[in-house]
């Protein structure tokens, strides 16, 4: 074949199936393809006694022999959109050999009755027992020996697929007896029309005795596959879908999807479905397929893809980056979808299937994938990258069929000899599946006739299922190494999905796996998953920078050969190795966040210099350790202490453990129980060395640890837990109450929502951070607004002595008829002190009143005042208005006034408390509404100095009750408080002394400076209670 160069730069769409975007194809060989042969036969039949016989036979033509297929580059810079079966956006493919395909044999045999009046509504015949058909199809061999070029694909634009089968690039180069052994088809041939084809497909064909024979050609003899290398900086997208009967009628449901990039080199016969020994195509009813074979030995060629584009793929096997060289006769099988009769059980056939082999088994070459793009699948069986170097005969068995079909009808033989190439993946991007069974990464090297799918993994991935003997029965020849590299994400959401799973097998030796995690996280799925698994391998590592963990709870699962982990980052879950030498080091600096179980082997090695915590901090975890344990100086053991249940974390050891290091103890704290505890926290079948190990624990001033080793066999932990420390002189009287409270909440059983604040309590490291911390549960800072009401209400009063008289006997004392009005603004601090909190009050008042002579010497006046305040304690802010209204009686007699008053009012308030418990910034917000009544008696005595001075002597008494209705705090959770209701009476002495005298000017105003000094005393106190409880305390606290 010469050779074939392609460039697109435009927009390409096509319709229809097999119409691919670009299409370059070299092909070698004198005679192209062989012919095709049709048979076709429908019956139509209307009664209900007769019979209709059909026999129909079908030989394809075989392909010629050959000569090279020739170089092929293709670079795609545009827009490609496919929609049609099998429509790849861009298929390159050089084959050698007889000149393409052998011929296709296709026979279509239907029996219709009066009732098949529409395509998809047929019914079965009426007698369907006399009716007889046998059908044979004998696809074409392909063509003689020679060799597939080589392929270079470049893609940068965006290629879109829509129908099921159709690959965004499809890059193929396959040396032997050409591209594709004819195929012998039963029951529909491909190049009928797809509206057709759908019919013939699900129509209803009647016959018990139904037998169809179906032979696919062979490939011709060996020819080596060329090296095919695929670049992609562009957005590939393939959609899957496909056809299945609901109750009798066709609907679209999602189903098998075309592969992103499919990157092949196959020596033999092999390829894929659609280039490789013949298909057999079986449909519903007793049909024998029997695949054709490759021809001798050929070796894959070398296959390089690299990705740094986007890839996104969906429907069932729908990998992103398959890459793969296949020596022999191997490739990828086709899906095998033995569709059963839905109808009734007269006519469900047996369909056994035959997949011949390779004669000689040649090599695969290497295989190389550098993805730094991002790729995405949605489908079950859909990987994000699947590499592969396989010898012999092998190739991947992709869709076993519709569950419920019995996989024991599926029979592969073995090929020659032959090695699988060295296969290397490294990934920069991300890598997303949803799919169960959906691996991010697959990277195999086998020998021999290896094929993707084993017995055991097909149990696995399909429970339930019967699969009585092995797909893949014999691995002849080497393997070779399997390098995995990641330096991105790779998230596996599926059941079955393992993030990396890499396998290396050949009966004569199998080559050592490599998987280094240089950053990143790695993911597993559900059920069975992984986030690692290795495969057979002689000599693996893993070596791990980021992490890795699985849904299913299983970090790295193990095969046959010896392996060795090397954690440099984070491992959470299950270790579980095989039965080789293996060996687990956890270095200075890495997590190992165990699960259930880390199973080694009996006397194998984990290694700790780093840190290693069963569950992870603030889980209780047992771990089973099925090996040795030695900690080293540098390591730590971290466990969490139960200080409800004692029933924190366990190591437990099968052999001995050696131990060196710290340990160290962090509290599972919120339902702490004040009292003592005992916890064992490692033990061992063998004899516990203690080489200086070392209890660390976080500084608690309400909870001690001491460290214990019980016997040979067992370490314990023991602590004293009490949020009321007697031995602590840093807590206040108010903190010792909020204290005592706390112990009895903890002693009841705790509660959900207070179980932060007590882990946040155990986490103070000494006496006066808990007494500060204690200070925040506090209600104290709620009382001072009681005692600023009543400071308030004593200067309301006061303003109400205001109408003096301008002139006459006693003029400095003497009271007249006024009106008054008065607006000012005050602050007022109160300093921090033992049990009582410092705050500053700003209020702004708008006051005003009357008075009238209401006898000789006597006076009655009323008041009414509105106050607007801001009060900022130390963790309490409080804003609020108040309306006060009051009266007063005033008596003069010479020089002595006396009077009295009594005021009334009420005030809402809008507080917000500052917790910062269990973490800064938790604010607990409440609304406050005051009453209170006032009343105050006073006695002045004036002393006249001269005409324009004097001097007042004042005494005055009150009494004021506040009442602060209930309220409960929200915001904070567990720290908001339960208010109750108080009453508070307080009672003041206020002595004063005032100076002042009077200015005349000559325009007739007069002034009357005056200075006053007094103190009032609060008789009864000046602190208000507050009685409050945890919103969170259990009820019966």
């Amino acid at each position: 074949g010469g050779d074939v160069n392609v460039s697109n730069s435009g927009f390409i769409r096509t319709e229809g199936s097999g119409s691919y975007g670009v299409f370059a194809q070299s092909l070698g060989g004198g005679g192209g393809a062989g012919g095709n042969s049709l048979t076709g036969l429908i019956g139509a039949s209307g009664a209900s006694k007769g019979s209709v016989t059909n026999l129909s036979t079908s030989v394809g033509g075989q392909g010629g022999n050959g000569n090279d297929g020739g170089t092929i580059m293709v670079n795609n810079l545009g827009m490609i959109e496919t929609s049609g079966y099998g429509a790849h956006g861009v298929y390159a493919q050089s084959i050698g050999g007889g000149g393409g395909d052998g011929g296709n044999a296709n026979t279509l045999s239907l029996i219709l009755d009066k009732e098949c009046a529409l395509m998809f509504k047929c019914k079965k015949s009426a007698n369907s027992k006399n009716n007889f058909n046998l059908a044979i199809a004998v696809g074409g061999d392909g063509g003689g020996a020679s060799d597939g070029g080589s392929l270079n694909v470049t893609n940068s634009g965006d290629i879109i697929t829509h129908e099921a089968g159709s690959n965004g690039i499809m890059a193929q180069s396959v040396g032997g007896g050409g591209g594709n052994g004819g195929n012998g088809t039963n029951g529909l041939g491909l190049k009928i029309p797809v509206d057709t084809l759908i019919g013939a497909y699900y129509s209803q064909v009647g016959f018990l005795k139904d037998w169809q024979i179906d032979v696919g050609g062979d490939g011709g003899s060996s020819g080596n596959g060329g090296e095919v290398h695929v670049t992609n900086i562009g957005n590939i997208t393939t959609y899957g879908k496909g056809f299945i009967l609901d109750e009798g009628e066709v609907i679209l449901v999602d189903a098998a999807g075309g592969y992103g990039i499919l990157a092949q080199s196959v020596g033999g016969g092999g390829g894929t479905a659609i280039a490789r020994g013949g298909d057999a195509n079986v449909g519903l009813t007793g049909k024998i397929g029997i695949g054709g074979g490759s021809g001798t030995s050929g070796d894959g060629g070398e296959v390089i893809v690299t990705h740094s584009g986007q890839l996104m793929t969906s429907g069932l096997g729908a990998h992103a980056i398959v890459a793969q060289s296949v020596g022999g006769g191997g490739g990828i099988a086709g899906d095998v979808n033995r569709i059963p009769n839905p109808f009734t059980d007269e006519s469900l056939g047996t369909s056994p299937l035959f997949g011949d082999g390779g004669e000689n088994g040649g090599n695969g070459a290497s295989v190389d994938v550098q993805s730094m793009g991002i790729i995405s699948t949605v489908g079950h069986g859909a990987f994000g990258i699947l590499a592969q170097s396989v010898g012999g005969g092998g190739g991947i068995v992709n869709n076993p069929g519709f569950d419920g079909i019995p996989l024991g009808h599926f029979f592969g033989t073995v090929a020659g000899r032959g090695s699988g190439g060295m296969v290397t993946v490294e990934h920069s991007g991300d890598i997303v599946t949803l799919g169960d069974g959906a691996h991010g990464i697959f990277a195999q090297s086998a020998g021999g006739t290896s094929g993707s799918v084993t017995r055991e993994e097909l149990q696995e991935m399909l429970p339930g299922k019967w699969v009585p003997i092995e797909i893949v029965t014999q691995f002849d020849g080497y393997s070779s190494a399997i390098d995995v590299t990641l330096r991105g994400n790779i998230i596996t959401q599926g059941k079955d999905s393992f993030a990396i799973l890499a396998q290396s097998i050949g009966d004569d030796a199998s080559g050592d796996v490599n998987i280094i995690i240089e950053s990143g996280s790695v993911q597993g799925g559900s059920a069975a998953g992984a986030g690692v698994k290795f495969l057979d391998g002689k000599d693996n590592v893993l070596f791990n920078h980021g992490t890795v963990l699985a849904l299913s709870g299983n970090a790295v699962i193990g095969g046959e050969g010896n392996e060795v982990i090397k954690n440099y980052g984070t491992l959470i879950g299950n270790i579980e190795l095989g039965e080789g030498i293996n060996l687990l080091t956890n270095h200075a600096g890495a997590l190992l966040n165990s699960g259930n179980n880390i199973v080694l082997g009996v006397n194998h090695l984990l290694n700790n210099s780093g840190n290693l915590s069963p569950g992870g901090l603030g889980i209780a975890q047992i771990t089973s350790l099925t090996g040795k344990y030695i900690q080293t100086q540098e390591g730590t053991l971290s466990i969490d202490v139960d200080l409800a249940h004692d029933l924190g974390d366990r190591l437990e050891v099968s052999s001995t453990a050696e131990l060196a290091g710290k340990l160290s103890v962090s509290a599972m704290s919120g339902y702490a129980k004040p009292g003592s505890h005992e916890q064992v926290v490692l033990s061992a079948e063998g004899t516990i060395t203690d080489n200086t190990l070392e209890l660390t624990a976080p500084s608690s001033a309400v909870v001690s640890y001491d460290l214990l080793q019980l016997n040979q066999n067992e370490i314990a932990i023991r602590s004293e837990v009490d949020f009321n420390p007697a031995q602590s002189k840093a807590l206040s009287s108010n903190a010792r109450s909020v204290a005592k409270h706390v112990n009895a909440i903890q002693n009841a059983g705790g509660s959900e929502s207070f179980a932060p604040i007590a882990e946040a309590l155990v986490a103070q490291p000494d006496d006066k951070s808990l007494n500060t911390a204690y200070e925040h549960l506090i209600p104290e800072s709620l009382g001072t607004l009681s005692t600023e009401t009543a400071v308030s209400s004593i200067a309301f009063n006061d303003a109400m002595h205001s109408c003096r008289k301008r002139d006459g006997a006693y003029r400095f004392v003497s009271e007249g008829e006024c009106s008054w009005f008065r607006i000012d603004g005050g602050k007022r601090e109160q300093d921090d002190t033992y049990g009582n909190p410092g705050y500053d009050l700003k209020t702004f008042t708008v006051a005003g009143g009357v008075q009238d002579k209401i006898g000789t010497g006597t006076h009655f006046g009323v008041g009414l005042s509105f106050q607007r305040s801001a009060l900022n304690a130390t963790i309490t802010e409080t804003k609020g208005e108040q309306l006060e209204m009051g009266f007063i009686v005033k008596h003069q007699s010479d020089a002595i006034m006396l009077s009295g008053s009594a005021s009334f009012g009420y005030g809402t308030y809008d507080t917000e408390r500052t917790i910062n418990l269990p973490s800064p910034g938790v604010i607990a917000e409440s609304n406050q509404k005051m009453y209170f009544q006032t009343i105050h008696g006073r006695i002045s005595r004036d002393f006249e100095q001269g005409s324009s001075r004097y001097l007042r002597l004042l005494m005055d008494i009150g009494a004021i009750h506040t009442y602060r209705g209930e309220f409960t705090e929200k915001g904070a959770n567990g720290a908001n408080l339960h208010v109750e209701s108080e009453n508070d009476t307080f009672v003041t002495l206020q002595p004063m002394v005032e100076f002042g005298g009077e200015i005349s000017l000559s325009s007739g105003t007069v002034f009357r400076p005056y200075f006053r000094v007094g103190a009032t005393h609060f008789l009864t106190g000046y602190n208000s209670q507050v009685t409050a409880a945890m919103e969170s305390a259990p009820n019966s606290i």
